[in-house]
């Protein structure tokens, strides 16, 4: 498995990823948990988790993407 990708590094920092499938029956839609169980993300674009983790878990990954602001539900911080 790549490690930077979203699975691996959510993985790498104790996050836990809860999937659940939509009514409609399209794409399952994606909740992700810090170590301490709160939500910091629920379906979030792949763009906009890894906007995510660099800014709050790995800022040297070399990526770019949009404000993850918008897609944070608690105002968590990382641990």
């Amino acid at each position: 498995m790549n490690p930077n990708i979203p699975n691996a590094l959510w993985a790498k920092h104790g996050y836990t990823i809860e999937r659940q499938q939509r009514r409609t029956g399209g794409p399952k839609v994606r909740t992700i948990r810090n170590p301490a169980g709160k939500p910091v993300l629920h379906d979030a674009s792949y763009d906009a988790e890894m906007a995510w983790i660099k800014r709050h878990l790995e800022p040297d990954l070399p990526i770019v993407g949009p404000d993850p602001k918008r897609y944070i539900i608690t105002g968590d911080t990382p641990c």
